[in-house]
Order: C-alpha cells, then sequence, then structure tokens
C-alpha cells in the first residue's frame, strides 16, 4: 500500500462536539427523570406515558398509538403538571396528539407543583396544527430563562375532546 493511501486510511474523523444545553430536544423514555400528574378530570389513561418515549404503545388497534386522552369538558380547571426533579429551564416542547384541538392553554413555572406562579407566553390552542406525527411545537416557552422544577400546562377555556390520542411530550431543556 502506498504509504499516503495508508495514511488517509487511518484517518478518524474526530467526532462532533454535543450540542450546547438547549439547542434540542430530551426525547426517549424520561419516567426517571420527569413526573407527570394532572388533576382528576384532566387526562383518562396512563398520563405518565406522556413522557415515556413510546410512539407505539395503547389501545388503539390501529396507529397512531395511545394509552391517554382528555375527558370531553371544560379544560378551564384542567392541570397536567411536569415535574423534573430539580429546576430546569424549559424553552419550547413538542406535543404529540391524533389530530384536533383541546380549547385554550397557558404554560406556568412553579416552586411547588400546585401554584400557578409564572405565566410563560401567551395562551395557545392546544393540539393547533397537530396531526401525528407531525407535532405541535409549542413556542410559547420561547423565550423563558427562568429555572422551574414543576411547568404547569393549564387550561384556560374552551372544550378537551376525549376523540383523539394523547401521545407524547417533548421539553428542549437546560
Amino acid at each position: 500500500m502506498h504509504p499516503a493511501l495508508a495514511h488517509i486510511l487511518r484517518y478518524k474523523k474526530p467526532a462532533a462536539p454535543p450540542p450546547p444545553a438547549g439547542t434540542s430536544y430530551v426525547a426517549g423514555n424520561r419516567l426517571a427523570s420527569i413526573t407527570v400528574t394532572c388533576t382528576s378530570d384532566t387526562l383518562n389513561g396512563d398520563p405518565p406515558a406522556l413522557v415515556d418515549g413510546d410512539f407505539t404503545q395503547g389501545q388503539s388497534p390501529t396507529p397512531p398509538y395511545g394509552s391517554t386522552y382528555f375527558v370531553d369538558a371544560d379544560c378551564s380547571a384542567m392541570r397536567i403538571v411536569f415535574d423534573f426533579g430539580v429546576p430546569k429551564i424549559v424553552d419550547e416542547a413538542k406535543w404529540y396528539q391524533q389530530y384536533g384541538s383541546q380549547g385554550q392553554w397557558q404554560w406556568y413555572g412553579s416552586t411547588d407543583g400546585a401554584t400557578l406562579s409564572t405565566a410563560i407566553g401567551a395562551n395557545f390552542e392546544l393540539g393547533a396544527g397537530s396531526e401525528y406525527p407531525t407535532p405541535q411545537v409549542m413556542t410559547q416557552l420561547n423565550g423563558n430563562t427562568t429555572a422551574f422544577r414543576y411547568y404547569i400546562l393549564a387550561g384556560v377555556s374552551g372544550t378537551a375532546s376525549g376523540g383523539p390520542w394523547v401521545i407524547e411530550i417533548e421539553f428542549k431543556q437546560t
């Protein structure tokens, strides 16, 4: 073998550095790092499945699959609480559901998981523009620079629909 060719064959491209914190989504099974709870009249099924990373589980015989769905009701008293265990800065999220809208919602940061302490961004229509496999990208969290242990997705107005499966949520966090 020619010496110049041997040098080329031995060359290994250096590994790419990891992306800076907050520039990519944390996906996959996050059951050990995020606890999901909700008020009793919010979700039926298995709310923790929203962070299990499994897009194929569920009770439905045909894709998309899910094991969680909203209660058909006024969403103004509904709350979904995401407990990260330690304070994190979340500045975007992706919401995956089968289809449809769930009314108007608002993100809040909280120090105790119950108090709606700090509104983050504007109200938005939950599920708008998402039809699995296309997620709703929740840019309402863009610009958040405060670390919270708890992030609460709180219903504001309108009606949640029990028809579509709610499949997964992913967070961009630091």
